[in-house]
């Protein structure tokens, strides 16, 4: 607008020099100076150029300024978006952490819990050994009774075998003393009772064999039953121990299982809690985003307008520079036909002085006439 104004007032100047009287030769402003012309000439096109320029770098300098405004704003709330995206960040990192130790608490639980079961097998096999050493011992004992009772019985006939022997070699004995003038068969009684002899020796041979046999399974008894009572304590002492282990394993497996659903609860909260907050984290990247996107618009916007305006700047510049140059030349046409003017003006004068003298000397010859 006010390089419109600028440029018609300028349009303005050469008709107003062409309608004065210095192009008409008037002789009362010959005495015009041209510095002085070409001083009020050039001072009003200096001063609407500052003056727009001088705008021009009040409205760039409030758009920067403006600009710059928004930048400062979207740094500080792209500076929080990034503190809000390490601390989800670092939220990420905690739960990938709580998620191992989750991992962890669960393969030992499941390597607990299979060691349990482990325990568990044992402790039937050993039951089930037991039950099996103790059907074994049961059996081997009833056999040594059996045995026992077989061989009590055979020293038992053995040895009323034996005291009908003696009895009967007794008998004999006193029968052959008595006999033994008298009767002509004392000699097979000898013999019978030499015979009786024998099967009493070899009875007692046999005694003792079943005696010592007796000691052998008694003995075997006693060994069989010192094995069973010392497999059964071993046993015992192992089903003891692998029952305290298991009891030990229990317990470890319920602090497992309380440690593990406690941490499980807590990465599930926290799982949540990151949730939301990149849920938070998102919605602001995306205002961010929308804002960053509105601003970039914006500044497009202004900087194409601001680019106009410094187009328009240099336009009305051109245009000014050219105005100027073409005032420079009409006042310089101006100046010469002022000069000109004046060379005229002066010559009229000379003329004029001339005419003066002649009409002065005229006068005086027709008075002296």
């Amino acid at each position: 607008m006010f390089l419109s104004k600028s440029r018609s007032g300028k349009k303005c100047h050469p008709s107003i020099l062409s309608r004065t009287k210095l192009c008409r030769g008037d002789s009362a402003t010959s005495q015009v100076d041209s510095k002085a012309v070409v001083s009020l000439e050039r001072k009003p096109s200096k001063s609407d150029e500052q003056n727009r320029s001088s705008r021009a770098l009040q409205v760039q300098e409030t758009s920067v300024w403006e600009l710059e405004e928004e930048i400062n704003m979207l740094r500080e709330q792209l500076g929080c978006a990034e503190a809000d995206r390490d601390k989800a960040l670092a939220d990420l990192v905690e739960i990938r952490q709580l998620i191992n130790d989750y991992n962890y608490f669960k393969d030992v639980l499941y390597n607990t819990q299979k060691e349990l079961n482990d325990k568990d097998r044992d402790m039937e096999l050993l039951r089930s050994k037991l039950g099996e050493a103790e059907a074994e011992r049961e059996e081997a004992k009833e056999r040594l009774r059996e045995a026992l009772a077989n061989a009590e019985a055979s020293e038992a006939r053995s040895r009323h075998a034996i005291s009908d022997l003696r009895i009967r070699i007794k008998e004999l004995e006193e029968r052959a003393e008595n006999k033994k003038d008298r009767d002509p068969k004392i000699e097979s009684l000898s013999e019978e009772i030499s015979s009786l002899r024998k099967e009493l020796k070899k009875a007692k041979e046999e005694e003792e064999k079943s005696r010592k046999a007796m000691d052998g399974l008694a003995s075997a008894l006693k060994e069989v039953a010192g094995e069973a009572i010392e497999a059964k304590e071993d046993v015992k002492l192992k089903l003891a121990a692998t029952q305290s282990d298991l009891d030990q394993v229990k317990r470890e497996n319920a602090k497992l299982k309380e440690r593990t659903k406690r941490g499980e609860d807590k990465c599930h909260k926290e799982l949540e809690e990151t949730k939301k907050e990149i849920e938070v984290y998102k919605n602001t990247v995306e205002r961010l985003r929308l804002e960053a996107e509105e601003g970039l618009m914006a500044w497009n916007g202004k900087e194409m307008g601001f680019v106009s305006c410094i187009k328009r700047a240099e336009e009305e510049r051109d245009n000014a520079s050219r105005e100027i140059l073409r005032l420079r030349d009409l006042l310089k046409q101006a100046i010469s036909e002022a000069n000109a003017a004046k060379a005229a003006a002066n010559i009229a004068i000379d003329e004029n002085s001339k005419l003066k003298d002649c009409l002065a000397a005229a006068g005086k010859g027709g008075l002296r006439t």
